[in-house]
């Protein structure tokens, strides 16, 4: 299986408009870069099989998934008619064109409120949380475009399937595939934080504060980039940094156009319970992992349009030649394989995949990121080896050597220092 990897922070030639700029500017440059992806459209629903997770997986034709598949068809449908149609309503007379813009806005609304329910947090299914599950960690998801609350359950089913973790999903309603479009433009290009966003950061921000929690991981899922990278920027500005020490961030398919994680400084805002600190000079997060389908259109349209700016989007990156958005079929199901008992396999063919890359790319980021120090491993190998892609054993590098997410499986847990 052919993979990419790229260390944060590695520039490229790659040059969008910088994040910041004129929100019209900024939508002109989304448009041309939604017609040039417009050929891997597709490739958010395929491939249809295998469906490893049974009922799990979005696509399997399930009672329930076939009512929400039809539900969106005909809201794609209806919605690009109404696209279509307005430009030709500058013949109705004003007050005819407002009963019609209401009329499809309130039609769309008691359609979608039929897929998002009316709860905007959910939590994983207790038969799918293992009784040694960690009681000090504190796992966030927020979920994707297209995904009422039906799909949410599978997703953070899963999830907790998967790491043997109580996950807490924060619904992004869903308005039909189109609108939610729209509103990933709105959102990235004028950084407008919608209601999702807003009820997701103090439920980010409080487990932060809470002493008996000493690790929150928050997951996010395509539009749930976008408002991930918002709340980001949010907790950058509000929580002292050796609190955000505890936080851990893990997209899939990011949508976002920015992802931000400055250097700390241990002088630097310190919570007032905390006294000294420490003097490591490394990221105010200190991991972030972004996985990806090279031929996922939402992908392309997000994470690997842009990660390869210098500081514009940090973390680093896993890109498997493959399509598919959907986060159990096509992410979880492939990077996290699981058996019938739903346990996460040891082995699979995405984490076993050999990554290759000269170590004079890395350079002193390689060691910022700790990518050089996790090769080497607790008994080390030295730089030699290591240029010649050599990890520990003398074996060749593979992503389950580089992927923190990776130790999490099954209800484990990474080094600290990892």
């Amino acid at each position: 299986m052919a993979l990419q990897f790229r260390p944060s922070q590695i520039g490229g030639e790659n040059l969008p408009l910088p994040y910041t700029a004129s929100p019209i500017s900024l939508l002109w440059d989304d448009f041309r870069l939604i017609l040039r992806s417009l050929v891997y459209v597709p490739g958010i629903f395929l491939p249809l099989r295998p469906l490893r997770s049974s009922a799990l997986d979005e696509l399997r034709l399930t009672p329930k998934n076939r009512t929400i598949l039809v539900t969106h068809g005909a809201l794609i449908i209806g919605q690009l008619g109404f696209i279509i149609s307005l430009p030709f309503c500058i013949m109705l007379p004003i007050m005819s064109f407002i009963v019609y813009f209401m009329g499809v806005i309130l039609v769309n609304f008691a359609i979608c409120s039929y897929l998002n329910g009316w709860n905007r947090l959910l939590t994983s299914r207790e038969t799918v949380i293992p009784p040694s599950a960690p009681q000090d960690e504190y796992w966030v998801f927020i979920n994707g475009v297209a995904a009422g609350h039906l799909w949410l359950q599978d997703n953070i089913d899963r999830l907790a399937q998967a790491f043997g973790r109580k996950v807490v999903g924060v619904h992004n309603p869903t308005w039909g595939i189109v609108f939610d479009l729209i509103q990933c433009l709105v959102e990235r290009d004028f950084t407008y934080p919608v209601q999702d966003v807003r009820d997701a950061y103090p439920v980010i921000k409080q487990a932060l504060l809470e002493d008996k929690y000493k690790k929150v991981v928050l997951v996010l899922h395509s539009q749930g980039g976008i408002e991930g990278g918002l709340i980001i920027d949010w907790l950058l500005d509000e929580v002292p940094q050796d609190l955000l020490d505890q936080l851990e961030v893990y997209t899939f398919a990011s949508a976002a156009n920015h992802f931000n994680n400055p250097y700390t400084q241990a002088s630097h805002l310190k919570s007032a319970h905390t006294q000294g600190g420490s003097s490591r000079n490394s990221k105010v997060i200190r991991y972030i992992e972004h996985y990806a389908n090279s031929d996922d259109f939402v992908s392309r349209f997000g994470v690997l349009n842009f990660a390869y700016v210098r500081n514009r989007y940090m973390g680093r990156l896993f890109v498997q030649d493959a399509s598919g958005h959907m986060l159990n079929q096509h992410y979880l199901d492939t990077m996290f394989a699981s058996d019938a008992d739903g346990r996460t396999l040891d082995e699979n063919d995405f984490m076993d995949s050999e990554v290759r890359f000269p170590i004079e790319h890395l350079g002193e980021r390689g060691n910022e990121e700790g990518v050089i120090s996790t090769i080497r491993c607790s008994h080390g190998r030295s730089e030699d080896d290591i240029r010649d892609n050599y990890g520990c054993d003398k074996r060749p590098i593979k992503v389950k050597d580089l992927s923190r997410l990776w130790l999490y499986r099954n209800g484990m847990s990474p080094p600290a220092e990892q």
